[in-house]
């Protein structure tokens, strides 16, 4: 990947967020950030904008081998 940064756009397109319309969803990406929940971002000025790697991390961190998977803190004893 290179190093530039990515729009919000650019990085709900890479995520596969679209919308009804099939667009990139940047509402999605402004309500995980609000939540804590997605990629690490980036604060220029008042832009938002992603690194490639951050975004890399992000499907990495997001990926399941089952959906069976359960949390360490709440497997019983």
């Amino acid at each position: 990947m290179d190093s530039f940064l990515r729009t919000s756009r650019q990085a709900a397109e890479f995520l596969g967020l679209f919308n009804a319309r099939g667009e990139p969803n940047e509402q999605a990406l402004a309500h995980m950030r609000l939540q804590g929940t997605g990629p690490t971002f980036i604060r220029v000025g008042r832009l938002v904008r992603y690194r490639p790697e951050d975004l890399a991390d992000f499907v990495k961190s997001n990926s399941y081998a089952s959906t069976r998977r359960r949390a360490q803190s709440e497997a019983r004893p």
